[in-house]
């Protein structure tokens, strides 16, 4: 093998909160217990590209301009707790990604009970966050007062997937050594199982094979003129249109045991939530007080009839549509 090949295995994610938004937070390079176990990090540099088209008398092309430049960093994290009791100082691992994403974090560190509680999508300010995609053999890239949107993934019987894509300010490509850190074997990545789903004022124990929650966050881009790369920074919205969903594969079962076709015509509200396995500070749990059935189908799951479900998730006293728990 060429020693100068640049392995996607070698390849490392290190994150920090920023305390000034597009400032790096790292004084120098990132350390090893700034790296945090993302799966498959991707990094992109979306520029734009203004191709000339003067008219010349000729086909032939002539040379565009590179313009704005911005930095992506997309990936995915497995969901766990600490495996300890949870504080100020001790968070999950995915706390560093929830927060930029547009959740709001609370800690609760009362002894024998304590857990970190994430909310979405949270209205004031947002947490930035600075990203150093590293390489070996390849270049470094810097991204600042980044942030991103995500989608949640459930399989029956898996561990949960935070798939996530970030976006900022463009912060170079500096010259920096592949940091490296074997991640903490434990405790092991819960599981979707024994999940005691229910929905619905009924408790109803749907049965399905896949969910998918998706944040559907909009990251818009604040025009910079005065800066190098002509972007000032970036910030989360979103589009009434588009809110927080909830996709999943019930099995199709009549209106007596749950009357799906009554409650997506009569635009019911209904209650939600369901867990990983894991003891506690390792399991993770999911809820929202309040969801709409927006789309309601038919389809078939290896010779298994079901129906195909899109739940529109909704506050209840506000910044609350969808709540992440840790303990």
């Amino acid at each position: 093998m060429l020693s100068t090949a640049a392995r996607i295995r070698r390849a490392t994610l290190a994150l920090k909160a920023e305390s000034a938004y597009g400032t790096d937070p790292w004084v120098g390079a990132p350390a090893a217990g700034d790296l945090v176990p993302v799966d498959g990090p991707t990094p992109s540099e979306p520029r734009g590209f203004y191709r000339w088209r003067a008219h010349s008398g000729l086909l032939d092309s002539l040379p565009g301009t590179p313009g704005e430049l911005m930095a992506r960093i997309a990936a995915s994290l497995r969901l766990r707790g600490k495996g300890s009791a949870y504080a100020a100082g001790v968070k999950p691992e995915a706390d560093l990604i929830l927060r930029p994403l547009g959740f709001s974090a609370t800690v609760d560190a009362t002894p024998g009970s304590e857990k970190w509680t994430y909310k979405a999508p949270k209205a004031p300010t947002h947490e930035s966050l600075a990203a150093w995609f590293l390489q070996e053999n390849a270049d470094t890239l810097k991204l600042l007062g980044g942030f991103g949107d995500g989608a949640l993934l459930f399989t029956a019987g898996a561990p949960v997937v935070l798939d996530f894509s970030l976006m900022g300010i463009h912060g170079g490509r500096p010259a920096q050594a592949l940091v490296t850190s074997q991640p903490s074997a434990s405790p092991i990545h819960p599981i979707l199982a024994s999940a005691s789903f229910q929905i619905g004022s009924e408790n109803y124990a749907a049965a399905f094979r896949s969910l998918r929650i998706n944040l559907n966050n909009i990251v818009s881009a604040i025009p910079g003129p005065n800066e190098a790369n002509a972007y000032a920074g970036f910030f989360i919205t979103r589009d009434p249109d588009r809110p927080i969903t909830l996709e999943f594969d019930p099995q199709a079962v009549t209106a007596a045991t749950f009357a799906w076709f009554t409650k997506w015509g009569n635009g019911t509200l209904v209650d939600w939530s369901f867990q990983t396995t894991g003891a506690q500070y390792t399991r993770v749990k999911f809820s929202g007080t309040k969801a709409q059935i927006s789309g309601l189908g038919w389809g078939e799951r290896e010779g298994d009839r079901t129906h195909p479900v899109v739940l529109d998730l909704i506050g209840d006293s506000g910044e609350d549509s969808l709540v992440i728990t840790f303990d």
